[in-house]
């Protein structure tokens, strides 16, 4: 008899810690959410600057000349929910885009805008910027310079020089044509440039994740890749003619290349030619290893 009612018991507690679980949820995504929508003419060549606080923004390229702001706002109550503002300008050929939050915004009634906007390719993403957020740049003919303190950035067919800052994020990049510079603290930087703009100097630095670039061609482009806790990868064509000096402190060095004239090599450093030499490929990690491959 003892024995049931101890089951009893614990069936109880346990029931009774599935319902506050229950109301815990239920609790948590009580939030108000509304969307919007806007479009405005937008002619191609101008340029857009968004600035927003906990969101992300993703942008598009498209071939209409307008630009279309869809999004979502949430905040935890009906009330700041409608004081959560989103402000639109556009004049001398700049579309500005702001999240504006009221007076006396704190924690308890804390919320964010998030962004999905398109507009034509070509197009200067002149400041994009989000405190907490992912940011996104896709199919833009022009300079994105993108900037978040929390979140991850992913640029996909930008054509133009671009510029990706993070703090605590992965900075994400594929099809780049032209200058590229990638800072992150905490966060991988993963690059693959179809063609960098000629006789440019790209830069690609982490403090706590590794540096993988591929890179389709090798013109003029001086590479500045740096890390301190993790591993660089470097890939390029078979035929390149390049400056190559690669170190790290704690980790090996390996390449594919054939070496033409060495200038320093041991365990740790290496510093040569490659092919004819040219452009400085310049790889520095202090806890990793380093590996230049042929694509």
């Amino acid at each position: 008899m003892g024995k049931s009612n101890a089951q009893r018991s614990l069936l109880v507690v346990a029931t009774l810690a599935l319902s506050f679980c229950d109301i815990e949820e239920i609790g948590d995504s009580s939030r108000f959410m509304e969307d919007f929508h806007q479009e405005h003419a937008m002619p191609a060549g101008g340029r857009l600057s968004v600035e927003n606080v906990n969101g992300s923004v993703e942008v598009t390229g498209w071939d209409r000349d307008r630009i279309e702001i869809n999004g979502a706002k949430d905040a935890a109550s009906k009330e700041a929910l409608s004081r959560l503002k989103v402000d639109t300008h556009n004049a001398a050929g700049i579309f500005e885009i702001r999240t504006v939050r009221p007076d006396g915004w704190s924690s308890r009634t804390h919320g964010g805008v998030r962004y999905r906007i398109r507009v034509p390719r070509k197009t200067r993403l002149e400041r994009i910027h989000s405190t907490n957020g992912s940011l996104t740049a896709v199919s833009i003919d022009g300079p994105v310079k993108m900037r978040t303190t929390n979140g991850s950035i992913k640029l996909d067919a930008v054509n133009g020089e671009a510029e990706a800052l993070s703090t605590n994020g992965s900075i994400h990049a594929t099809g780049v044509r032209g200058r590229f510079t990638a800072t992150t603290t905490n966060g991988s930087v993963d690059l693959t440039a179809e063609d960098l703009e000629p006789g440019a100097s790209n830069r690609i630095k982490t403090t706590n994740g590794h540096v993988t670039l591929a890179l389709r061609s090798v013109k003029v482009n001086d590479i500045d890749a740096a890390t301190t806790n993790g591993a660089i990868s470097l890939r390029m064509p078979a035929n390149v003619n390049a400056r190559l000096r690669a170190s790290t402190s704690s980790g090996r060095i390996s390449t594919d290349y054939p070496v033409e004239k060495l200038i320093d090599s041991h365990r740790r450093h290496l510093e040569a030619s490659l092919g004819t030499g040219g452009p400085l490929l310049d790889l520095r990690t202090t806890n990793g290893g380093i590996r230049i491959e042929k694509n």
